[in-house]
């Protein structure tokens, strides 16, 4: 599986990590998000860009990069849709908390792709980085709790920015 998550993250050296409605308080909690089957994810920061990533199933991003040893051409469009949104988050230090609360519930949904979590615990990690008396000890926590593949990706994670 760690395999196929390289190939579909596109590990490839000098790649970047890519890391709309109210949202009610999220608890510092490490347990995985308990979801309606048909809910969308919501946030002010990220909402509509993880909303489209409800599209992306684990199973074609899979065959996809096997069929093409790629990077497939939806999560590419995926990360730089989420790359850009963090651009906009590093401008703006007072969207760092509701991004990162939103990074975190997408890392902790299950019903996201693997990539797709982990390209939003990578921006998680980046804010963490970037804050650490804010946001380590909770990024921290996540880390524990996600699977071993997103967890090996994250040791890729080295700069803020």
């Amino acid at each position: 599986m760690w395999n196929t998550l390289k190939i579909i993250m596109g590990l490839a050296a000098g790649i970047a990590v890519m890391a709309l409605m109210a949202k009610p308080p999220v608890s510092d909690s490490t347990e995985e998000t308990v979801v309606d089957e048909g809910a969308e994810p919501r946030g002010e920061v990220f909402g509509s860009v993880l909303s489209r990533a409800m599209d992306l199933k684990e199973g074609d991003l899979r065959s996809a990069a096997e069929q093409s040893g790629e990077t497939p051409e939806a999560l590419r469009k995926f990360s730089a849709a989420m790359d850009e949104r963090m651009n906009q988050v590093w401008k703006d230090p007072a969207v760092h908390e509701p991004a990162f609360v939103e990074l975190l519930d997408c890392v902790r949904d299950r019903r996201l792709a693997s990539p797709i979590r982990a390209l939003c615990a990578a921006h998680a990690k980046r804010l963490a980085l970037n804050d650490p008396q804010k946001f380590q000890e909770r990024f921290d926590q996540l880390e524990k709790t996600v699977d071993p593949e997103i967890r090996e990706f994250l040791g890729q994670v080295r700069h803020a920015r």
